[in-house]
């Protein structure tokens, strides 16, 4: 099965509510079978992501209402909570943040690193826009939260579907290294831990297996001293 690419583009608009600037709403003036099946497979996606892995996305609700614009009967309107706090590229870490972020931000690229690795060993449908750039990501909280989490906050991710085993998400796996290495900068931390441990959940894959040379290469390229 070739790499397909699920996602459209929507002419997506960002607008928020005068009443309520905590809710941010993007809005889609292409409405069709592909894109209803779009979005409803998306929200699935988004919540394994949550409930399995671990990551954090902000409310993701999709309602169907009257077009904004000329010539359009309807529109999608994807509705989230805004997170107040600074995108993971442009996060400046004080003092007394730095452990516990370092420990959120573990927590999600093992997150991540788990399930991209699920996908390259069962194929189908997955975001591929996770490991984009830290920029997906939001440190902060919404308006009623006590604490700061990190938070996935892309609105009408791309949904890619590939075959099993695909270098596709090798290549995803690459990205999300770079992203690792981005906050390692910004946090002023090394990320050993979590890098030692994405290594481990790669090398599970026995010696035997068909893919094993192209997954130890992905290994070593990433910086696995241990892969052999």
């Amino acid at each position: 099965m070739p790499n397909e690419n699920f996602g459209h583009d929507y002419r997506m608009k960002l607008m928020q509510f005068l009443q309520n600037p905590d809710v941010v709403v993007r809005v889609s003036d292409r409405i069709n079978d592909m894109t209803r099946r779009d979005f409803r497979e998306i929200k699935k996606v988004l919540k394994v992501l949550q409930t399995r892995y671990g990551i954090n996305v902000a409310r993701n609700e999709v309602i169907i209402g009257p077009a904004i614009l000329p010539n359009q009967q309807e529109a999608f309107y994807l509705v989230t909570d805004r997170i107040h706090g600074l995108s993971l590229d442009r996060k400046i870490y004080k003092p007394e943040e730095k452990e516990e972020a370092k420990q959120m931000l573990h927590t999600l690229y093992l997150g991540i690193a788990g399930y991209l690795w699920d996908v390259f060993l069962e194929g189908g449908e997955y975001i591929d826009d996770i490991t984009f750039s830290n920029e997906q990501f939001v440190y902060g909280r919404r308006k009623n939260d006590t604490k700061d989490a990190i938070w996935f906050t892309d609105i009408g991710p791309q949904l890619m579907v590939v075959d099993p085993r695909s270098g596709d998400i090798l290549s995803c796996l690459t990205k999300l290294f770079e992203m690792i290495k981005q906050s390692e900068s910004y946090l002023g931390e090394q990320f050993t831990e979590t890098k030692e441990a994405i290594f481990t959940l790669l090398g599970n894959m026995p010696q035997d297996d068909q893919d094993y040379w192209k997954v130890l290469a992905t290994r070593r390229e990433l910086g696995d001293k241990k892969g052999t």
